[in-house]
């Protein structure tokens, strides 16, 4: 759904297929924490946390599990993305 909002909101159709018997999945039921380092709402809130200290912090836990280069596109790009649905939405943050 993180990426059906936007690709809806940019003109292009989507379909979203659940899985689950409710909307949202396990998320739904979870509260659906993320982790997304440099964002606008963590700088607002006084975070003085750096990409290159998450990419240390990110490289210690996931180490090779995943290719560095899928771990650095999360790291370069996700908290515009989250910057995104922030600007778009009527959401609120709690850090």
């Amino acid at each position: 759904m993180t990426g059906a909002y936007p690709a809806s909101r940019e003109g292009l159709s989507v379909v979203v297929v659940e899985a689950a018997g409710h909307l949202g999945g396990t998320t739904a039921c979870s509260g659906g924490g993320l982790w997304f380092p440099c964002n606008a709402a963590l700088k607002r809130a006084g975070d003085q946390d750096t990409v290159e200290d998450a990419r240390t912090y990110f490289r210690a836990v996931v180490g090779d599990r995943t290719p560095p280069a899928v771990q650095d596109a999360f790291l370069d790009t996700g908290a515009a993305l989250i910057d995104y649905h922030l600007a778009a939405l009527d959401m609120r943050t709690r850090v």
